[in-house]
């Protein structure tokens, strides 16, 4: 069994990221989950058994100012699961090999510190022991699934069939959500030299 669960944001805007912003992000977000499937898929096609697991977001389905590349990579999660699921079957014959997507919405970890908690109601924050007990049950049945949570959240499953312009009100006003976030960021030295690179070359270009 797979569990691909780690997750990254830096919470800036389009033009305030920087190069190796955005790299981490895919880094962890997406491009990760390619490599460990690439390590333990092997085996568990040769067996025809076998379970990987997605943790992806809401924000994989809609997307917000502020975090436009997170949604961005967790939406890259969210279609290598969809066609490893496809490969799965159609490529390597290997259908008991089970898949199960997970779309959270704001779950109270250090990672999104301050982020909108919603309404209370329609829109609430998840406790990190909720979403793993949701995983581990669906694990257990051994069947492929896909879980979304709060699960009133499957109705945006439906916003990219709403008008242009209702879609392009949303998304704005979704601003609000990462109004006071507050993230928990863990910057590794070569982070650091990357960023002061990329502001450099920033400047020879405003320059």
């Amino acid at each position: 069994m797979l569990i691909n669960n780690a997750g990254f944001a830096r919470g800036k805007t389009i033009l305030s990221a920087t190069q190796s912003d955005i790299s981490l992000t895919f880094d962890i977000n997406s491009k990760a989950h390619y490599f460990l499937a690439q390590e333990f898929l092997p085996y568990m096609i040769e067996k025809n058994h076998g379970m990987v697991v997605t943790v992806a977001s809401l924000a994989a389905l809609v997307t917000a100012p502020h975090m436009v590349d997170y949604a961005a990579s967790k939406a890259a999660a969210l279609a290598f699961h969809e066609g490893l699921g496809a490969e799965l079957v159609g490529v390597y014959k290997a259908p008991k090999v089970r898949t199960v997507l997970m779309c959270q919405g704001y779950t109270n970890t250090a990672l999104f510190k301050g982020f909108h908690s919603g309404d209370g109601f329609a829109q609430y924050v998840l406790a990190p022991e909720t979403v793993a007990e949701d995983i581990v049950k669906t694990v257990l049945k051994g069947q492929s699934a896909r879980l979304i949570l709060p699960r009133n959240s499957s109705s945006v499953l439906g916003i990219r069939g709403w008008p242009i312009f209702l879609q392009l009100g949303l998304r704005s006003d979704l601003g609000k959500l990462m109004k006071n976030w507050q993230g928990r960021q863990v910057v590794q030295p070569s982070e650091a030299s990357n960023d002061m690179a990329d502001s450099k070359s920033f400047e020879k270009v405003e320059k």
